[in-house]
């Protein structure tokens, strides 16, 4: 329920024992709960994904729904290659009657998830672009009051590094957001050092 503090708590006291008997059911696909979120991973080559993913996603969905759980219309397949979540997608629905979209990459609690060797980061970009529009707001506080210095560590830093660590960021990016930080902060970067200054 939107707004009930505890109703991540209670969903999962909920769906637990239903989690717990797919990842015994299904130990090669196995699902992991993150927050609010649920993720069944399997790796191998296509014959062996499309023997194991889609009885693990329909026992998954049967589960869930067994225990007054909703299957969401989030749900999304992510492959190496857009064949192959086609395929696992068509398996899903012929053989389980369950119907799940697919995708090159999906958002999973803010990040991008791909299945291929590239990463993909169209949301960190857009939080990133987000975070050097409150960065401004914070250099303009920073002239009238120096303590709203401390606002770029509390309010921007977070949003704009949200999800770095499973994506990775770029020296040359990271380099950047120093220097955002600093000029936001009201410290004059040109020839000093982002870290010491």
């Amino acid at each position: 329920m939107a707004g009930f503090t505890d109703s991540v708590t209670l969903t999962r006291v909920l769906l637990r024992k239903a989690i717990s008997s797919v990842r015994d059911e299904c130990p090669e696909a196995p699902p992991e709960v993150y927050v609010d979120d649920m993720a069944q991973m399997a790796t191998g080559d296509r014959e062996h994904l499309l023997k194991v993913v889609p009885p693990a996603a329909a026992c998954l969905h049967d589960t869930i729904s067994q225990a007054g759980g909703i299957f969401s219309s989030k749900s999304t397949i992510v492959a190496t290659n857009i064949k192959l979540a086609r395929d696992i997608a068509r398996k899903l629905a012929r053989c389980h009657g369950v119907q799940v979209k697919i995708a090159q990459s999906t958002s999973d609690l803010g990040v991008d998830f791909a299945g291929g060797k590239k990463r993909r980061l169209a949301t960190h970009k857009k939080r990133q672009a987000k975070g050097k529009v409150r960065l401004g707001r914070i250099a303009t506080m920073v002239r009238a009051n120096r303590k709203a210095a401390s606002l770029t560590l509390t309010g921007a830093a977070p949003q704009m590094l949200w999800g770095t660590q499973a994506t990775g960021i770029a020296p040359s990016r990271m380099r950047s957001l120093r220097s955002s930080y600093a000029f936001a902060a009201g410290i004059q970067t040109r020839g000093r050092c982002t870290t010491t200054a």
